[in-house]
């Protein structure tokens, strides 16, 4: 039997399960090789991310993954992201996570001593008190498909691993004692014989809505702060248009350039039919009137250097090739040479 990695399987999951929820700021407890939040980032609904782990070299090793690309830079986000990888247990309470809506722990409770799960436990649902935690562990009733010997673990360091009975059991206690229900669910069914459950359990907590609110205080704060980031934020002011507007002023200029250098014209008229093809263009989807109102804007604002303009027809964007000097008159499609239809392969 093949499987598919955990990595590939339950971290998508997890997104899924976050995005259906609707949070906006998660806690990654025992993130290890902050893996996770590789997919969290690419939520544009997350705003806040906290991922903490125990072994403060392997976060180390691994900061840079939380580091903006410089594809982030020039995409940027619409709303913020802020980052911190913290140093820590996840049997001992930080402020900083306890201002998140949703803790996850995905695979890390079977990592701890049993002696340690009730700290675990206590930690998230009495001091955390996010609205929803996401906890996943190893599945043991599934292990007899893995041919094991007799107490023969999936990892050399899980302390333990629980049978579907046993997890339940752990949920209804949490359901008891600090007042969330929950819903199970999981990962890589055997699709042969679906008697032994999932790979891997997932149990998604939610608060109930009759949970007191508590004043939290935030201010102890025993975890090691490793590394924090902001990641880049778009422009309020850059807007749709706005950023349709530079394209078609880009694209119009580099196709002057190109007449100039080739045939020496110095205006040169292109349909908005024709700029519509480019995919810089078309990804907009507006109309060619939308498109002859932004140009119109365009040449009515300030710093407008007079290089294009709207024809009369308002069919088509008229550029100078060249800069404009005194004597050089006005002319509309009607006089320039040529109307302009290039391939986008030949202006770039």
């Amino acid at each position: 039997m093949v499987l598919l990695s955990f990595t590939r399987t339950s971290l998508p999951q997890v997104v899924e399960i976050c995005r259906d929820l609707g949070v906006t700021s998660v806690a990654d407890l025992g993130c290890a090789e902050l893996t996770l939040f590789q997919y969290f980032k690419n939520m544009e609904t997350i705003t806040r991310v906290v991922s903490v782990d125990l072994d403060k070299q392997l976060l180390e090793a691994n900061a840079r993954k939380t580091r903006p690309l410089m594809l982030d830079h020039m995409t940027r986000r619409d709303k913020p992201l802020d980052v911190s990888v913290l140093c820590g247990s996840a049997t001992e309470f930080d402020g900083r996570v306890a201002a998140v809506e949703c803790v996850c722990a995905i695979e890390l409770i079977e990592h701890l001593p049993f002696t340690q799960v009730d700290d675990f436990t206590a930690n998230i649902f009495q001091r955390l008190l996010p609205k929803y935690a996401v906890i996943s562990t190893p599945n043991k009733d599934f292990n007899v498909l893995f041919n094991f010997v007799p107490g023969q673990v999936r990892h050399w360091d899980h302390k333990f691993e629980w049978t579907r009975e046993e997890f339940v059991r752990w949920c209804e206690g949490v359901k008891d004692k600090y007042g969330y229900s929950y819903t199970l669910t999981g990962v890589g069914e055997y699709e042969e014989d679906n008697s032994f459950g999932f790979c891997s359990q997932f149990a998604i907590f939610t608060q109930n809505e009759d949970f007191p609110v508590f004043e939290m205080d935030t201010s102890q704060q025993p975890y090691e702060e490793v590394y924090s980031v902001e990641y880049p934020v778009r422009d309020p002011s850059d807007t749709p248009d706005r950023r349709l507007t530079h394209e078609l002023m880009y694209i119009v200029t580099q196709i002057g350039m190109e007449r100039w250098d080739a045939e020496g014209e110095e205006e040169s008229c292109v349909a908005i039919s024709h700029l519509q093809t480019f995919p810089a263009v078309g990804q907009y989807e507006v109309s060619d009137e939308h498109v002859a109102r932004l140009v119109e804007l365009h040449c009515e604002g300030e710093g407008c250097d007079d290089m294009v303009r709207l024809s009369e027809d308002r069919g088509s964007i008229v550029v100078r090739n060249v800069p404009p000097s005194p004597s050089a008159e006005k002319s509309d499609c009607s006089s320039v040479r040529s109307v302009v239809e290039i391939d986008e392969e030949e202006v770039w």
